[in-house]
């Protein structure tokens, strides 16, 4: 942080980026130089799942999801999205969710599960399509 302080690049950091973990919460308390680091940052969790933290809040710590999501690209999947991001920062204070995909680009030929915010099977093409679940975070947000 501070070589990125030093060349004007204001950063913040999001940390552990990862699925929850005791320690690291209980770490940021008995580490006075650790909690500075992050200040004005974020503790991210991926799926963080209704684990209220209020410690971090005292700590002025933002709390993160920093992914969640892997929701259908169709309404049932939108509801799902909006329950999510509504959930979280209700029951948790979580300020910031990130989904994923946010593009979906993987040829129809291909199996998965498209989750994406938008689809673009072919995106050398420049054809994409918004998906409902984009369409209820517009409206959520």
């Amino acid at each position: 942080q501070n070589a990125l302080v030093a060349a004007e690049l204001p950063t913040r950091l999001v940390l552990p980026d990862a699925e929850y973990d005791p320690d690291m919460a209980q770490l940021l308390q008995s580490e006075p130089q650790l909690a500075a680091a992050l200040s004005g940052g974020a503790f991210g969790l991926h799926y963080p799942c209704f684990i209220p933290m209020p410690s971090l809040q005292e700590q002025g710590l933002a709390m993160w999801s920093t992914e969640d999501g892997g929701m259908p690209a169709d309404w049932h999947g939108a509801s799902c999205a909006g329950r999510t991001v509504n959930t979280n920062l209700v029951r948790m204070n979580v300020t910031s969710t990130l989904l994923r995909s946010l593009v979906w680009a993987v040829h129809p030929a291909i199996p998965g599960h498209p989750n994406g915010l938008v689809s673009a099977a072919e995106p050398w093409s420049g054809v994409y399509s918004i998906q409902d679940p984009l369409w209820m975070l517009a409206h959520t947000t």
